[in-house]
């Protein structure tokens, strides 16, 4: 199979893989920043989430396991995920 080799075949040919390594280039770099973005999103989203739960139980805290529980439960149902409190020492 022979190929053409005018001027016009040289310039799209140049076209072609300049645009293809801009779009390869494009992607690598909308992958990583989609990932870094998200990333960043979820860890400050469960920061505040964490920062609420806290501060809803702490005052329960010093009642005992029975009165942490249920507001667990609550906070779990709000927020729409499953809430583990944890005290400083380690216990659930």
């Amino acid at each position: 199979m022979k190929l053409p080799h005018g001027i016009r075949w040289k310039f799209t040919l140049a076209y072609l893989l300049s645009v293809l390594i801009s779009i390869a280039a494009l992607g690598f770099y909308l992958s990583r920043w989609t990932d870094n973005y998200y990333t960043t999103s979820l860890r400050s989203e469960l920061a505040s989430e964490g920062r609420f739960v806290g501060r809803m139980c702490l005052p329960a805290m010093s009642k005992g396991v029975d009165a942490v529980h249920p507001l667990a439960r609550q906070a779990g149902s709000d927020l729409g995920c499953r809430v583990t409190i944890v005290r400083a020492d380690g216990v659930e």
